[in-house]
């Protein structure tokens, strides 16, 4: 795999992207953030068709941004410490821990993560462990009538419902 930098003039605006170069790739791709443009390629694309990609879609993509930056409420990464938010359905809530409890404990109340737990095991790895199974505790009736839903619309029968943390997708 490859990485490299570029950017392109649109009119006035300069458009920063990083490319990244795979021999898995069989097709050029853009993925478009709010601050950021990746493309990822096959290994045989040369430089100046990665420029000619990126300037035919480079309105495409500050519209993309702009939508971005206008309509995604930005989601900070949690620290799982005292005073840190945790994302839930889109939006941000506080988290607040309360130490010397026997067992670990975690409610969404009012706005609000609380999770109970004995001060010695208050780590922010134990802290994401126990908020990502709830999380995923709360995602799978959400999930199960999307599926149902979707699958009645499609005519398919679904056999099951597997739900996992993935770090690259």
């Amino acid at each position: 795999m490859i990485h490299s930098k570029g950017k392109i003039q649109y009119g006035t605006i300069t458009i920063p992207y990083h490319i990244v170069k795979s021999k898995r790739v069989k097709t050029s791709e853009i993925i478009v953030e709010s601050d950021k443009v990746t493309i990822r390629t096959p290994l045989n694309k040369s430089q100046s068709d990665i420029e000619g990609i990126i300037s035919g879609k480079a309105s495409w993509i500050l519209k993309k941004q702009k939508e971005y930056k206008e309509t995604i409420p930005q989601i900070i990464k949690p620290t799982y410490g005292e005073g840190s938010t945790l994302p839930y359905l889109g939006r941000n809530y506080p988290l607040r821990i309360i130490k010397n409890q026997s067992e670990y404990n975690i409610k969404f109340c009012d706005g609000e993560f609380t999770i109970e737990m004995e001060s010695s095991k208050a780590s922010p790895a134990k802290i994401k462990k126990i908020y990502e199974s709830w999380l995923m505790e709360r995602a799978r009736p959400i999930f199960k009538h999307k599926v149902e839903e979707y699958s009645k619309k499609l005519d398919v029968t679904i056999e099951s419902i597997v739900i996992k943390h993935l770090k690259n997708r």
